[in-house]
C-alpha cells in the first residue's frame, strides 16, 4: 500500500514539475540526498509551499528570467527548494553556485574556481597575522609560513570538493571533463542562480570580482598562449554583457576585452572580434574620455580587425584618430604612434595609394631599425608590410628580397612553424609564383599551407589564402585538376567566413572563374555562391 501511494505521489510530482527533465532530476536528486525524511509526498509539499516563494523570481525584474519562456515555474521552484536547502546546510556551496553562474556555462574550469577560495582565504588570513603566530625566529618563520601556505592549500581543495560534490549531487552542476577539470551548468540553473543573485543585490558584487580574476587570469594573446586563450575565451566573452561599476572594474574588463578580439581574431573570428572592439571602445570613451591612452588603444584596435571586412576607409579614418592622439599623449616617435603610422601605411596600401603608403611605410621601418636594430621582430614586420606594397605595385624583385631577409630573421627569432614565419613564406611563394618562379612557389606556399592549416584550422582565412594561391601557381603549371579543386575550396570556405562580396573572396572566384574561362566551363553564378 505505501508503495503504491509512493509510486502516485512520484507520478503526481512528475506532473507538478510539467514533465520538464531539468526540474525532474532536480527533484530526484534533492529527495535521494534527504531520504528516507524526505519523500515524493513530502516533496510536493515544499513544492507547494516554494512555489508560492518563487514568484520574486519570476514576477520582478530579474532581467533575461522573466523574458525566457522556456523557464517554467517548475524549474524555478525546483531550484529554489535545492538551493534554499544547500544554503542553510552548506553555505560555502551556494557561493561557489553563484560564483559559477557567472562563468560562460561550459568548460568552467576548476582552476579558476579555486579562486573563490583563495581571495576568501586572503580576506581572512593577512601576513601579519600569521607573523604574529609563529614567533620571533626568522628560520623558523620561513618554515611555519610554508607550512601554513601548504595547509591553507589543502583546506581550500577539501572544501572545494566537499562543495563541488555537494552540488553535483544535486545535480546543479556536472563534470564535463574529469581530466582537465572543467564542469558544465545548465542554462536554466545559471539563469535561476543568476536572477537570485540579482534579486539579492549582490550580483553587482559577484560580476566586479568576476572581472578582476577574468582580468588576472586571460594571458597576451601570442602563439605560445593560445591553448589558454581557447580555453578561457567562452568566459571572457561573457564580460560582453556585464557592466563595469568604476573606473578600476573599467579598466580591468576593457583590458579583458582587447585581449580576447585579438585571439578572436588570430582564430579568423572577426565578426566578434569587431563586435568587442566597438564595445570596448565606446565603454572607454564614455568613461574615460576620448583622448585617454587606453581609449587609444581600443581605437588602433578597432582599425586593425576592419580591414578583414574590406572596410578600408573607416579604418583609416580611426588610424588618423589614433595616430594625432597617440603623438599628443605619447609623442610622434613612440611606438604606439609608430605602430599606427604602420597600420596607415597598410590601409593605404589596401586603398591603391601607394606613393603615400610607402613613405609611411618606409619612414617607420627606418627608425625601427635605428631604435630597435635590424633583427629585431617588430623591425622584421615593417619589412614584411614593405614587401607586401612593393608586390602589390609588382616590384616582385625588390619584394622578394624583402620576404627573403624577414624570413632569415623569423625563423631564428619564432622558429620555421611560426604563424609569422609561414605567414611570410607564403608570401614570399606568392612574389615567386609572379616572377613565374612556379616549381619554387609551389614547394613555399605548400609549406606556408599546410602550416597554417596545423596551426590555424583547415577554414581559418590565412589558411584558404594560401589554398587559393597554392591552387593559382597549380593553374599556371597547367596542373587544372588540382588548381581547380583548390580553388573551389578556398572560395567555400571564404564565402561562409567573410562572405560573398569580400574582396578576397572576390579574388579567389576570379582566379577559379580565370581558369573555367580558358577551359570553357565558366559558369559564375555556381562557383560564386560555393557549390560544386
Amino acid at each position: 500500500m505505501d508503495g503504491e501511494m509512493e509510486e502516485g505521489d512520484a507520478v503526481r510530482l512528475v506532473q507538478v514539475l510539467d514533465h520538464m527533465p531539468l526540474a525532474i532530476s532536480q527533484a530526484a536528486a534533492y529527495i535521494n540526498q534527504r531520504a528516507p525524511r524526505i519523500t515524493p509526498s513530502r516533496y510536493l509539499d515544499a513544492f507547494r509551499t516554494s512555489d508560492r516563494d518563487q514568484a520574486n523570481l519570476l514576477n520582478r525584474d530579474a532581467g533575461d528570467i522573466r523574458r525566457d519562456q522556456s523557464v517554467g515555474n517548475s524549474i524555478i521552484t525546483s531550484w529554489q527548494i535545492s538551493f534554499d536547502h544547500i544554503r542553510q546546510q552548506r553555505p560555502s556551496a551556494a557561493r561557489l553556485l553563484s560564483w559559477m553562474s557567472l562563468f560562460d556555462r561550459q568548460g568552467i574550469p576548476e582552476r579558476l574556481l579555486h579562486r573563490l577560495y583563495e581571495d576568501n582565504c586572503n580576506e581572512v588570513a593577512s601576513p601579519v597575522n600569521v607573523e604574529t603566530n609563529l614567533g620571533e625566529d626568522i628560520g623558523s618563520e620561513v618554515i611555519a609560513t610554508v607550512d601554513v601556505d601548504t595547509h591553507i592549500e589543502d583546506d581550500i581543495d577539501i572544501e572545494f570538493e566537499d562543495d563541488i560534490s555537494t552540488l553535483t549531487n544535486f545535480s546543479l552542476v556536472r563534470i564535463s571533463n574529469l581530466e582537465d577539470g572543467l564542469f558544465d551548468m545548465h542554462r536554466l540553473v545559471q539563469l535561476s542562480t543568476r536572477a537570485w543573485l540579482e534579486l539579492s543585490g549582490d550580483l553587482g558584487r559577484w560580476t566586479q570580482r568576476y572581472i578582476t580574476m577574468i582580468c588576472e587570469a586571460f594571458p597576451d594573446v601570442k602563439y605560445d598562449t593560445w591553448t589558454q586563450c581557447r580555453a578561457l575565451f567562452p568566459h571572457a566573452e561573457v564580460l560582453f554583457k556585464y557592466q563595469a561599476a568604476d573606473k578600476q572594474s573599467l579598466r580591468e574588463w576593457a583590458n579583458v576585452l582587447t585581449k580576447a578580439p585579438d585571439y578572436a581574431a588570430e582564430t579568423g573570428n572577426y565578426s566578434t572580434a569587431e563586435a568587442i572592439e566597438r564595445r570596448t571602445l565606446e565603454g572607454r570613451e564614455k568613461v574615460l574620455g576620448r583622448e585617454d591612452p587606453d581609449t587609444l588603444a581600443s581605437v588602433h584596435n578597432l582599425s586593425l580587425t576592419l580591414p578583414a571586412f574590406g572596410k578600408y576607409k573607416a579604418a583609416e579614418e580611426l588610424c588618423q584618430r589614433a595616430i594625432k592622439g597617440n603623438a599628443t599623449v605619447f609623442g610622434k616617435e613612440h611606438p604606439y604612434t609608430l605602430d599606427s603610422i604602420t597600420h596607415l601605411g597598410t590601409v593605404l596600401r589596401d586603398l591603391g595609394k601607394y606613393e603615400a603608403a610607402e613613405e609611411l611605410l618606409r619612414r617607420v621601418t627606418e627608425e625601427q631599425e635605428k631604435a630597435l636594430g635590424k633583427e629585431h621582430q617588430d623591425t622584421l614586420r615593417g619589412i614584411v608590410d614593405l614587401g607586401i606594397l612593393l608586390h602589390d605595385q609588382e616590384k616582385y624583385v625588390a619584394a622578394e628580397k624583402l620576404y627573403q631577409r624577414a624570413i632569415v630573421g623569423q625563423e631564428k627569432i619564432f622558429g620555421k612553424e611560426h604563424p609569422e614565419t609561414l605567414i611570410t613564406v607564403g608570401k614570399l611563394g606568392l612574389t615567386l609564383g609572379y616572377q613565374g618562379k612556379y616549381e619554387a612557389a609551389e614547394v613555399l606556399l605548400g609549406r606556408a599551407t599546410e602550416g597554417h592549416e596545423k596551426v590555424f584550422g583547415r577554414n581559418h582565412p590565412r589558411t584558404l589564402d594560401g589554398v587559393s594561391n597554392l591552387g593559382g601557381v597549380m593553374v599556371a603549371q597547367k596542373k587544372y585538376t588540382a588548381g581547380k579543386e583548390l580553388l573551389q575550396r578556398a572560395i567555400e570556405g571564404k564565402v561562409k567566413i567573410l562572405g560573398k562580396e569580400h574582396p578576397s573572396t572576390l579574388i579567389s572566384v576570379s582566379n577559379l572563374g580565370g581558369l573555367l574561362l580558358d577551359r570553357g566551363k565558366y559558369d559564375s553564378e555556381r562557383y560564386y555562391s560555393g557549390g560544386q
